[in-house]
């Protein structure tokens, strides 16, 4: 079961004829990070009235997801004076508290506003800080989940402004890099990234990060680089893409080189970018609480498809994840370019052509 199960049999009891009394005003609805479910969003579009929603999502898979039932999403919220706000809880507690503030302040007082978190993620822990901050909460329980209620009052609570501060970027030391709450590795420089950074070596033509977070691995190539003609930031989450086109943009402006930043699922090829010369990537390795090889696999495959016909790839992962089945069929030569103890660079060169590569790993897969 899921918060989108939860949310909706919330929803469903406050309608005209659920039985229980609206929770909705006239006007639109902001939504932040639902899952891509689109069930509990088609009943809040009708709730009460046919209302407008405003569906904030920064993951594009989901945002893709969503699109295909025919509902728009947007990577920001916009609107003011809210009829109310549905805030679905995150995996990241200062994320959700920066969704709960920015909430607050974009509904207007009296408006409704509903936190849904699973269980498993704390959601009864957001019930306590909103307690400590004066808001009166009804709650209900389902599916593994809860969902509180509360209303905004015409004077919010000084804790609200402490939520808000926690938007501000944290500074990365030695870089004009900076990282925000719920991002990959915020505050920090992560390990793997840093092997990989040590490792490459000065790289010449267009070059692609893909899942580029923050944006420390184009900053360290541009560092490095010798002859680049272009730097690409991939990523899927749109919040901290915007941050690292932002704090990149002046350096790479600086170096003479256009800069571009494309909103994309790097397990396939992002559409719109030149074949490249040469890509970076730290892929994620994580889905949830458990470790995965599949969406690595995936943008190694996506990486294949991007690069030039002797392109390089540069991919940093875990030491036990086992990248050299796939690398071997998808590229033309491949070696292990550092291990540490605990992440292995892999330096892969000459992609092959998709039609050729499903044979040669079937191959690999023979008995010798």
């Amino acid at each position: 079961m899921s918060v989108a199960t939860a949310l909706a049999w919330v929803l469903e009891r406050h309608e005209p004829d659920g039985g229980a009394p609206p929770l909705f005003g006239e006007g639109p609805v902001i939504v932040w990070a639902p899952e891509p479910d689109p069930a509990p969003l088609l009943v809040l579009q009708r709730h009460g009235t046919p209302r407008d929603l405003e569906i904030v999502v920064t993951f594009k898979p989901d945002a893709e997801v969503l699109a295909a039932s025919g509902l728009t999403t947007v990577c920001e919220p916009t609107l003011t004076e809210a009829a109310g706000a549905v805030v679905v809880v995150t995996r990241h507690r200062e994320q959700t508290l920066v969704h709960l503030a920015d909430a607050l302040a974009r509904t207007r007082p009296g408006g409704a506003i509903l936190v849904a978190g699973a269980n498993a993620l704390g959601a009864s822990w957001y019930e306590g800080r909103l307690e400590d901050a004066g808001f009166e909460l009804e709650v209900e329980s389902k599916a593994k989940c809860r969902v509180a209620r509360l209303r905004r009052p015409a004077v919010l609570p000084p804790l609200v402004s402490e939520w808000a501060a926690l938007a501000v970027p944290t500074e990365i030391d030695g870089t004009p890099l900076a990282t925000c709450p719920g991002h990959f590795s915020a505050g920090r420089i992560d390990p793997g990234s840093a092997l990989l950074a040590k490792v490459v070596p000065p790289l010449s033509g267009q070059v692609g990060d893909f899942g580029c977070g923050w944006g420390f691995l184009t900053w360290s190539v541009l560092q490095k680089g010798r002859e680049l003609t272009a730097l690409h930031l991939v990523d899927a989450d749109a919040s901290v893409l915007r941050l690292a086109e932002d704090r990149l943009r002046a350096p790479v402006a600086a170096a003479g080189l256009p800069l571009t930043a494309t909103w994309a699922d790097c397990r396939k090829r992002p559409p719109g970018l030149p074949l490249l010369h040469a890509i970076v990537t730290n892929p994620p390795f994580h889905q949830g609480d458990r470790q995965t090889l599949s969406v690595g696999l995936e943008f190694v495959t996506a990486a294949a498809d991007a690069l030039r016909q002797n392109g390089r790839l540069y991919l940093v992962a875990l030491r036990n994840l086992p990248y050299e089945d796939a690398l071997n069929a998808a590229f033309g030569t491949v070696r292990m370019a550092a291990d540490d103890g605990a992440y292995r660079v892999w330096d892969a060169r000459d992609p092959i052509p998709e039609k050729a590569r499903a044979a040669r790993l079937e191959r690999q897969k023979r008995p010798r």
